[in-house]
């Protein structure tokens, strides 16, 4: 059942209110938030009229403007009114299950689709810069209240010697098996490269100066480190990105980490990765897609 929609449409306020209960665009500006606020849809529901179905991808999300809502997921059953959300944009990025929600009166939402966000962040720079951040900030605190894991440690990394260089094609080939850029094409990769510098480390050397803000991050190819973190040490090897999501949300301090074993990779800065993400916005969305999954996978 379709209802027309009410006389009174959603105010500007209103929409700017509706897009404050997400966390995701904190990093906003008002007038980047009524861009955002431009494309969401009003649609009203029936008493009883399904929003969204259990075990599909969700499709949007639903910010809830007026009357109620069942909904049954992960974190079992709520009702939301008001101010809420149905969904979270780390789910929608990374098409995860929805939750079950139905309307329990007559009710009126705000409805963000994916294809409306993923055109919006691909053609608005600053608006995509806004969540790339405040994503980045959810995956640094997401890890700092992880239970303790130890990584997998990938592979043995780049074949020549630990002396020799790496030239560009490696480097390339050892982003790609990363897993924040291993779905990424090699063009925007090859300009990050050129950007990276190679370093080398002896066992129990710091792979971060402390005391400085976190502006770049290491991506590891041969040999193995440790971070430490609330949760106990982790180990990291070949192909694991250290310090990405730090370094993008503008922290004040990296991880702590040092070299375990003599230690090799590159180090690119956060600028670097801003910049070819501003060149590439099918790139730079892929990458959001990537720390949205690496959250999501955390949380369940």
């Amino acid at each position: 059942m379709v209802l027309p929609m009410p006389a009174e449409l959603p105010s500007r306020a209103e929409r700017l209110f509706a897009l404050r209960t997400c966390s995701a665009f904190d990093e906003l500006t008002a007038g980047e938030l009524w861009r955002v606020g431009a494309s969401l849809r009003p649609r009203q529901f029936a008493a009883g009229q399904t929003i969204t179905l259990s075990g599909m991808p969700l499709a949007a999300l639903e910010f809830i403007v007026n009357g109620s809502v069942h909904v049954h997921g992960h974190g079992g059953f709520q009702i939301l009114g008001p101010r809420d959300v149905i969904g979270d944009l780390v789910e929608l990025l990374d098409e995860a299950s929805a939750p079950y929600a139905v309307a329990r009166e007559p009710t009126l939402t705000l409805e963000f689709d994916r294809s409306a966000l993923e055109d919006l962040l691909e053609d608005d720079f600053s608006i995509f810069l806004g969540v790339l951040r405040a994503t980045a900030r959810r995956l640094v605190q997401r890890n700092d209240s992880a239970p303790s894991r130890r990584p997998r440690v990938r592979g043995g990394g780049s074949r020549r010697s630990h002396r020799a260089a790496l030239d560009l094609v490696e480097r390339v080939l050892l982003l790609q098996r990363s897993a924040p850029f291993s779905r990424c094409e090699i063009a925007p990769l090859a300009t990050l490269v050129e950007a990276a510098t190679e370093f080398s480390l002896v066992p129990d050397a710091p792979l971060f100066p402390a005391g400085t803000s976190a502006d770049s991050f290491v991506v590891l190819a041969n040999g193995t480190a440790v971070v430490r973190s609330r949760n106990g040490p982790l180990r990291a090897g070949a192909g694991d990105v250290l310090g990405m999501a730090e370094s993008l949300a503008g922290q004040a301090d990296w991880p702590l980490a040092t070299a375990e074993t003599t230690l090799r990779g590159l180090r690119i800065a956060a600028g670097s990765l801003i910049d070819v993400i501003e060149d590439y916005p099918s790139f730079g969305l892929g990458l959001l897609r990537a720390l949205a999954h690496e959250i999501d996978e955390g949380a369940s």
